[in-house]
């Protein structure tokens, strides 16, 4: 889960990247101080997402440039830093051996192999997240198994999200609310993407109780998946009216929210190449397309 769609597009990306940059530079080097180098490369675009939404402290290096080659210490949040470094690595573990279990996969065989010393280490660090996100995934699976529908299989994989950042950093109620929220919306949008993969590798997925194709699923149950998206939407909109857009992070935030949830939506729905770019979202508009 979690692969990369919560990431700055539309029309305020350029004026927020630097800010996104140094969120996953802060991430990464987390990563590097406290699971060593190798682990840098299990780095989340989604879970630097949660640490914006945390608004810990970031580095602020003289260049971006020469980051990547220059180890860096948090010197401000730097247990919070951890656990969101470890929560990365959790993640990472469980959804390994998910997929082992799934589908007997040789690529999640490898990272677990490969990995099996920093997600054990992860594991000590924090034993109680450990055991929360094993317990939770073990419930996932189980569900899965048991072929459930997409509301309540989105629904448990943001509680495994929420429950997991929230044993490990201190959330506020808005926080808990905008991690339930992406984390459903990263299952929903994931799951209609990769339908067809799925349907191949037959594993499983939501949709494919009602839909053998992902054209099939978007031209015969179009409704369907706009009510879903709307319902989840819904649950986020008192919260998007609080941010304050004078702040950067809280314009980071709602710009992710407000503008590139909904273009990667239609970007998903529409076949479209994610780009940074606007064209497609502005063409659109004028067609009078609505995002989710």
């Amino acid at each position: 889960m979690m692969f990369g769609y919560l990431k700055p597009y539309g029309t305020n990306a350029p004026t927020i990247n630097k800010l996104y940059k140094k969120y996953y530079c802060s991430l990464c080097h987390a990563l590097w101080n406290y699971y060593g180098f190798k682990a840098r490369f299990l780095l989340s675009y989604d879970l630097t997402f949660i640490c914006a939404v945390l608004r810990l402290s970031i580095i602020e290096p003289a260049s971006l440039q020469s980051i990547c080659y220059e180890k860096s210490e948090i010197k401000d949040d730097d247990e919070a830093w951890k656990a969101m470094a470890a929560l990365s690595l959790l993640m990472v573990s469980a959804k390994m051996q998910d997929d082992i279990n799934d589908e007997k996969s040789f690529k999640a065989k490898i990272i677990s192999r490969l990995y099996k010393k920093a997600f054990l280490k992860a594991k000590r660090d924090f034993p109680k997240a450990s055991k929360t996100i094993e317990t939770s995934f073990e419930e996932f699976e189980k569900k899965e198994q048991n072929h459930a529908d997409l509301y309540e299989m989105a629904a448990a994989f943001s509680n495994i999200m929420s429950d997991a950042a929230n044993s490990m950093v201190k959330c506020s109620d808005k926080d808990l609310a905008i991690i339930h929220f992406v984390s459903k919306w990263v299952y929903f949008i994931d799951a209609v993407d990769d339908i067809d993969e799925d349907i191949r590798k037959k594993r499983f997925n939501p949709f494919t109780a009602i839909a053998q194709s992902k054209k099939q699923l978007l031209t015969e149950h179009a409704d369907y998946i706009l009510d879903y998206a709307s319902s989840i939407t819904s649950e986020l909109e008192p919260f998007v009216k609080e941010f304050d857009l004078t702040d950067e992070t809280c314009k980071l935030i709602a710009s992710v929210l407000v503008e590139s949830i909904p273009y990667v939506s239609y970007c998903v729905f529409t076949n479209t190449v994610i780009r940074r770019k606007t064209l497609v979202m502005k063409v659109a508009e004028r067609n009078g397309i609505n995002y989710v």
